[in-house]
């Protein structure tokens, strides 16, 4: 079952949010412009399909990080077809080229190979970022296993037409006996400072207090390359991450078959 992703009062100033490593500012979008058509058209996300657009097969789930009423980061599932982009303002996006390691598959992706949870490869970008939405939850949880109950939860909202769902649950069940990768909940809590949506400027929580601004394609607005917040808080260079990060999502499209350059798709 999706989640629905509770809309930021209305801005009066560019809609900002994380798109993975990347600040993102969008001027002037169509209210009615929803996050799949952005990431598709203006992000360069071309592993975020288009099936239903309804809201109803998960080819487009992406993964939508804020803070729930504790100011902790929650994770969610999302379908991006029926997404308003108004409603990202302040949050982070994570789509299934977002999450890779510089070296090596995500846990969920890996996992998704080792058990051959992938045929024709539409689908699973989308199964991807639903798993992923449930291993964020397991690793902020004290008991990480994920149960068939769990799996088959998860997956809820995601339609596969080729594998009979067998490999994929089997894949979300293992998903958590590798070790723990990806940012820790301070960096999320610091990312999402930065963007935070209550009409102050976007900006950076460095020492040296160095401001982060990107237009729609993701440079900054200096024209050098957008800035991430690293783990430690020191403003790191998102495109050498993009950039190192690139090799092992495209080991993973190789495999699934799920951002062909050569598919219109």
């Amino acid at each position: 079952m999706r989640s629905w992703v509770s809309p930021s009062p209305a801005p009066e100033r560019p809609i900002r949010f994380w798109l993975g490593a990347r600040l993102v500012s969008v001027d002037d979008a169509p209210p009615t412009l929803t996050l799949l058509e952005w990431m598709r058209e203006r992000g360069g996300c071309a592993s975020v399909k288009e099936g239903c657009a309804e809201g109803d097969c998960g080819a487009c789930t992406v993964a939508v990080t804020d803070l729930d009423g504790n100011g902790e980061p929650q994770v969610r599932a999302v379908n991006a077809c029926i997404q308003f982009l108004g409603t990202l303002d302040g949050k982070a996006v994570q789509s299934a080229q977002h999450i890779a390691a510089a070296d090596a598959l995500h846990p969920v992706q890996q996992a998704m190979v080792d058990c051959h949870g992938s045929q024709c490869g539409f689908c699973t970008p989308g199964f991807v970022m639903s798993m992923f939405a449930l291993y964020e939850t397991r690793r902020a949880a004290a008991n990480p296993d994920v149960t068939r109950d769990d799996a088959l939860r998860a997956l809820s909202g995601n339609l596969c037409r080729c594998t009979g769902y067998r490999p994929i649950v089997d894949a979300t069940r293992a998903m958590c006996a590798a070790p723990w990768q990806g940012p820790d909940r301070e960096v999320w809590k610091t990312r999402l400072a930065a963007v935070a949506a209550d009409g102050s400027a976007a900006r950076s929580i460095a020492a040296d207090g160095t401001a982060l601004g990107a237009t729609a394609d993701g440079t900054a607005a200096d024209g050098t390359a957008a800035e991430r917040i690293a783990a430690d808080g020191a403003v790191a260079d998102a495109a050498a991450a993009d950039e190192t990060a690139a090799h092992a999502s495209a080991v993973f499209t190789s495999i699934v078959i799920f951002a062909s350059p050569t598919s219109p798709l």
